[in-house]
């Protein structure tokens, strides 16, 4: 069951209504709800760590607070590409970076699938366009499948189990890009948890190179290169899994022309 509708939901308007604010703390941390409490800016200066990853419009941080500690990524703006993108052309349709990856994670939790907890999200808008926002992701309780199999290879019966629960998942209706054994955890019971949802959307039909560009940042990612004896029955279980197994032969030729293979 998703966890939204018990966010604590906390809206702010500066001043003449120039800017607008909304913020989402997860019920249990009142921590972060008493700081929320203050607006946007208080949360955009006090919760400050370690940069872990960076690019010109994004950063990912290590954040020690009260105790505990949590992932926050950091949306410093969008292009304006990107923003009619994410409020008009993909789905879900949303003002801010933060809140389209609150959306993904909260469906693929209703779903039964295993992305990280939400602690806060907070956007900053003008006339609807993000300016700043924030995420804030507890830690998933496992490691990253690039880490246990830097050097032993996978089993074949996770590898497949892994191209299963992508499928599932596309089949579900959410397109996930960015798939990656740095992104994908081996969790206590055995469970697969998630990462990175940045460019994740939902897309009931996504095209055949779209398929073959997210097998490719599968296999291209950290340890995925001890894959590529694996692929055809990879990306055939994935394509089985999301009731696309007659589009195996095509996005194998794709697949294998980004791999150079």
């Amino acid at each position: 069951m998703s966890i939204l509708p018990s966010f604590s939901l906390i809206p702010h308007h500066a001043t003449m209504k120039v800017l607008d604010q909304k913020i989402q703390v997860h019920p249990e941390r009142e921590d972060l709800a008493a700081l929320a409490s203050q607006g946007f800016e208080a949360l955009w200066k006090d919760l400050q760590g370690p940069v872990l990853d960076r690019n010109r419009l994004r950063r990912v941080e290590y954040i020690e607070w009260k105790g505990e500690a949590f992932y926050l990524k950091r949306f410093l703006g969008i292009q304006w590409k990107n923003a009619l993108k994410l409020r008009f052309f993909e789905k879900p349709h949303c003002q801010s970076q933060a809140f389209r990856e609150t959306l993904v994670i909260e469906r693929l939790r209703s779903l039964g699938f295993h992305p990280p907890s939400i602690l806060l999200s907070a956007e900053e808008t003008k006339l609807g366009h993000e300016q700043r926002s924030l995420l804030a992701t507890a830690p998933l309780p496992g490691r990253p499948l690039s880490e246990i199999y830097a050097e032993a290879p996978m089993p074949m019966e996770l590898l497949l189990r892994c191209a299963e629960t992508f499928g599932r998942i596309l089949r579900s209706g959410i397109y996930l890009p960015d798939l990656g054994l740095d992104h994908c955890f081996l969790l206590r019971g055995d469970h697969l948890g998630l990462l990175d949802f940045h460019n994740a959307r939902f897309s009931p039909a996504p095209r055949q190179r779209d398929l073959a560009r997210a097998l490719a940042h599968w296999f291209k990612s950290p340890s995925g290169s001890h894959l590529w004896d694996h692929v055809v029955p990879f990306t055939e279980t994935y394509l089985r899994a999301a009731e696309r197994a007659d589009w195996a032969p095509k996005v194998l030729y794709r697949l294998q022309r980004r791999l150079g293979s």
